[in-house]
């Protein structure tokens, strides 16, 4: 009898604890749902902070790179700060996780300067090779990935591939009256005309 009124009076005590909850749950269910939904919206607004500051910090990588690659003209690679280094080298990891059929002219050209970065001066050449043929890439693009093939060939030594990058850029645009074309071709033709005189001195 005493166990059977134990059993009893737990089984009373279960069932009002979960009415009891059940009917804390129903009183409550908009404030919790309110509750989930500003987590929800918390997190949503934190991860688009961090990626606003991740492609900040990735822009201002590049730039750099861009910046230290324009400047340069066939001497070695100029040496970027250790944090647009590991910035590039970053997203260039995060790419390798994507196929390559589905790469954007930006993919390659981060590739580009994350392999150039490393100075791996043969496998940027290629990368700004494939940001050419990228099927969303402007004139201006490919202007500008054929510029930056070609100093990466000058700079590794490989005077006739370099030749043929500049040459490549003043063939297709060197009669452009698009103004933001002068630019790259004005840098196409400038080295064209040093890797001419190292080619002549060579023969000499």
């Amino acid at each position: 009898l005493a166990i059977g009124a134990s059993l009893a009076g737990f089984v009373t005590a279960k069932s009002r604890a979960e009415e009891t909850a059940k009917t804390w749950f129903k009183e409550n269910e908009n404030g919790l749902r309110d509750r989930l939904k500003n987590l929800e919206d918390d997190v949503v607004s934190m991860a688009e902070q961090a990626r606003k500051t991740i492609e900040r910090t990735r822009q201002k990588a590049m730039a750099e790179a861009e910046k230290n690659l324009s400047s340069a003209s066939g001497s070695a690679p100029t040496q970027v700060s250790p944090e647009t280094k590991a910035s590039l080298t970053e997203a260039d990891t995060a790419l390798k996780d994507k196929p390559e059929s589905q790469y954007t002219y930006s993919d390659w050209n981060i590739r580009a300067y994350a392999a150039h970065s490393n100075k791996n001066l043969a496998l940027a050449a290629e990368y700004w090779g494939n940001a050419a043929q990228a099927q969303d890439a402007s004139d201006l693009d490919i202007a500008k990935a054929l510029v930056n093939q070609g100093i990466a060939f000058e700079q590794g030594k490989q005077t006739d591939k370099a030749l043929a990058s500049f040459e490549e850029v003043t063939k297709r645009f060197g009669t452009s009256l698009a103004p933001e074309l002068q630019e790259p071709v004005a840098r196409a033709l400038i080295n064209q005309g040093n890797n001419y005189e190292i080619c002549k001195q060579t023969d000499k």
